[in-house]
């Protein structure tokens, strides 16, 4: 995930549109918003609500418990019966991803798989 926020972030640095408001960017999993070069957690551009949202859900997890938390903060994605962040922290199997400070100061994620 952190090369691909970086690859994005590079293309958009080439196509000068790493500077200034939210933009819509067309990439490999459909447009997505980005502000400063950087992809947005939280997406306005009709196809993307989520920054996980180019993940395939298989008929395997629709059987399981897999959660998605998405606002304008973060971004997350793991295993888990309760639906918040604590939760899937504590069930250590989940994927986070926040923009820092809208774009300028880049961005942060946080993995633990330990229990998958």
């Amino acid at each position: 995930m952190q090369y691909y926020v970086s690859v994005l972030h590079d293309n958009a640095k080439t196509f000068k549109q790493d500077q200034g408001a939210d933009q819509c960017v067309l990439t490999a999993a459909g447009y997505q918003e980005f502000y400063n070069g950087y992809p947005e957690t939280q997406s306005e551009c009709g196809e993307q609500v989520s920054f996980f949202d180019n993940l395939t859900i298989t008929d395997e997890m629709k059987q399981t418990d897999l959660v998605f938390i998405e606002n304008n903060q973060y971004s997350m994605v793991g295993y888990g019966s309760d639906e918040s962040p604590a939760a899937l922290i504590a069930g250590k199997c989940y994927a986070y991803y926040r923009l820092d400070g809208k774009g300028d100061d880049g961005h942060s994620f946080k993995v633990d798989t330990s229990r998958c």
